[in-house]
């Protein structure tokens, strides 16, 4: 995409139809560093379905913790369940 050839996107457009986050995904996430950007719509296509299973993971971990520190101390299994303070690693079977 360049300015002085005038084959650039409007990102209000993009942000509109996309949403910012998925936007950052792909800029992020579709091309090398070093690489040329050049704007694909069927990219984002593929980025829609990882987004909204990453926001899925988040929904299910966070529904499992409350559910988890909701129940009596003596009915959570020990063994199985390890959460961090800091929220950077949890395992958790239930």
């Amino acid at each position: 995409m360049s300015k002085s050839k005038h084959n650039g996107v409007e990102p209000s457009q993009i942000f509109g139809k996309y949403g910012v986050d998925t936007s950052r995904l792909l800029i992020l996430g579709d091309v090398a560093p070093t690489s040329d950007r050049l704007w694909k719509e069927e990219v984002h296509n593929r980025m829609v379905p990882f987004r909204l299973r990453f926001a899925n993971h988040k929904t299910q971990r966070e529904m499992v913790l409350s559910k988890m520190f909701s129940r009596p101390e003596e009915e959570i299994d020990q063994e199985n369940t390890i959460v961090y303070s800091d929220s950077a690693y949890v395992k958790y079977i239930v």
